[in-house]
């Protein structure tokens, strides 16, 4: 019975994870992770701008972890969001 709403919402975000539109922050937040994969420094995070502090860093060092794996896709991009949701259901 657990897995009924994670089944459900893996459908819903499989469209998500190929193509549909990116968020206002989504980008930003790619660049981000993307940044701090690429320098190697995992604890200091830019946004191109300068130091970036407004969010915790477990989100950044997961998008990061996915694009190390996968790549620089979309779909890795939003994977760790996706499979967070998913966790939390179950």
């Amino acid at each position: 019975m657990r897995l009924i709403p994670a089944a459900l919402m893996l459908a819903l975000a499989l469209p998500a994870l190929f193509g549909q539109k990116w968020l206002t922050d989504a980008p930003r937040y790619a660049v981000i992770s993307m940044m701090m994969l690429e320098r190697g420094d995992w604890w200091s995070l830019t946004d191109g701008y300068g130091p970036y502090f407004n969010k915790p860093p477990l989100a950044f060092w997961l998008r990061a972890a996915s694009i190390g794996l996968f790549g620089p896709h979309v779909w890795a991009i939003k994977l760790p969001e996706v499979l967070a949701g998913i966790g939390s259901l179950v």
